[in-house]
Formats: structure tokens, sequence, C-alpha cells
């Protein structure tokens, strides 16, 4: 990422856009994108490994990602010289745009991890935590953020291993912050309820945040007693609040 240095933003984007000395192709579902194979590579192992381990890219300089989704690449290609990526709807709306805007942080989260972009993954979860921190603003909009979340958090899931947590916290923190309002709210509570039924330890997690906000280790392990916080009662706390929960089918509340 280039933030502090537009000259150098401007002149690569310019590069990309004029073609000039390309040596590589990106081919996507749709479309070739020429590009410039040192600037791909010094910023992706896994692109640079691709096109320096001998496979037939080598050769070919064609990198075939047609089995990403071709507006993926295109915002990819983009970020790889602007160090910037731009969504289709950048500000509050419907929950439908909401939505989208929310998946499209999540795809870019997902080809990061793919093809070990850091400063990609820095830039979705950024991303994704702008659009969730507009639900500050007035009511209806800070609803639609909530459900649109709640409607897309499987993707999160889905579409990152389980040692690839960056949107995963970010997602769970902000339901820890609204979910003393799910209990009045009968759409928020059917989603939020839908989504622990089908993500492994999402309830545990939610629960734990409320118990006290202490590391999000112990959600995955199960252990009674957090190793790295050690805050026993909490983690004891946050084990009986997850099986009222359930039992009650969010019913009950989230207890005290």
């Amino acid at each position: 990422m280039y933030p502090e240095n537009e000259d150098l933003r401007e002149g690569l984007t310019q590069l990309l856009e004029s073609g000039e000395s390309t040596d590589l192709i990106v081919r996507t579902a749709l479309r070739h994108i020429p590009v410039h194979k040192l600037i791909v590579c010094a910023q992706s192992p896994v692109l640079k490994a691709i096109c320096t381990s001998g496979f037939k890219e080598t050769s070919s300089n064609i990198i075939d990602l047609t089995d990403d989704k071709s507006e993926s690449i295109e915002r990819l290609v983009h970020f790889f010289y602007d160090g910037h990526y731009y969504v289709t709807e950048e500000g509050p709306g419907t929950v439908g745009e909401v939505e989208l805007n929310l998946s499209e942080h999540i795809e870019m989260y997902a080809l990061a991890d793919k093809y070990d972009i850091d400063g990609l993954k820095k830039a979705a979860i950024q991303g994704y935590k702008m659009t969730l921190d507009l639900a500050t603003g007035r009511e209806t909009i800070r609803q639609n953020i909530r459900k649109a979340l709640l409607t897309t958090l499987a993707k999160v899931f889905e579409s990152t291993p389980d040692s690839s947590r960056g949107l995963r916290d970010a997602a769970i923190m902000h339901i820890i912050s609204f979910a003393d309002d799910v209990v009045s709210d009968q759409k928020l509570k059917t989603l939020l309820y839908e989504r622990c039924q089908e993500i492994p330890h999402l309830s545990w997690a939610i629960m734990c945040g409320k118990a006290g906000n202490f590391c999000l280790s112990c959600k995955n392990t199960g252990q009674t007693k957090c190793p790295e916080c050690e805050q026993h009662e909490k983690v004891q706390k946050a084990r009986r609040h997850e099986a009222e929960w359930h039992e009650g089918g969010l019913h009950g509340g989230w207890g005290e």
C-alpha cells in the first residue's frame, strides 16, 4: 500500500492504464489484464512462486485466475498499483446494498489470504470495519448494517481457514457491541440464532465477549480455564450463558 505517497500511486496507476512495458497477463473469466511481473510478485509470494517455480506460467507469462471472481481480481490488480480498491456501494443504504459492500470486502480478504497479500488483508479489514462503524448513525442505518452483517456472516467463516481471524474477530466484536439489543428485535434474534446454528463456536465467542472481552483463543479450544488470561470465573460464566441461551433458543435473553 502507498497511502503516504500520492505521486507514486498516481504514477503506478497510469502505468497500469497505459499497458506500457507489461510482461505478464492476469487471465480472469471475462478478460486478460496486462500487468508488470515485478509489481505483482513483490506483493504476493504465492503469485511469485507461480511465476518463477517452473510452472507453465513461467514460460507463458500468463497467470490463470479464472477460478476467482472476475470483479474481485480486477480490484486485486488495482490494489497492486494503487494500494486501494473500490467497492460497488461506498456508503450506507438498504440492507441489500450493505450486504453487497460487506460481501466485496469479504471476497477481497479471502483473495488476500489465498495469495498471501498482507497489505490487502489490512485494507479489507479496514474497509469491513468502516462499513460496520457506520452503524453509529441513525436507527434505520444501524439496523440495516446489523442485518447485513448477520446475513453475510457465514461467508466470513466459509471463505477463510480457522487460522485467519482478521474478519472473524472484527465481526464477532461488532456483534458483541449490539448483543443486548438482539433480545428485543425478532428479526435480529432469528438471524443470529440461525448463524449460531451454522457456525461452530460462534455463540461461545459471543458469550466470552459478554463475560469480559478476554482473549478470543479460548473459544476454540473449549478449555475450562483460558490459557492466555486465566480468567477462570469468566470462562465458567460464558459457558453457563451459552448453555442457557441454546436451551432457550434465544427467547430467554442473554443471561446475567
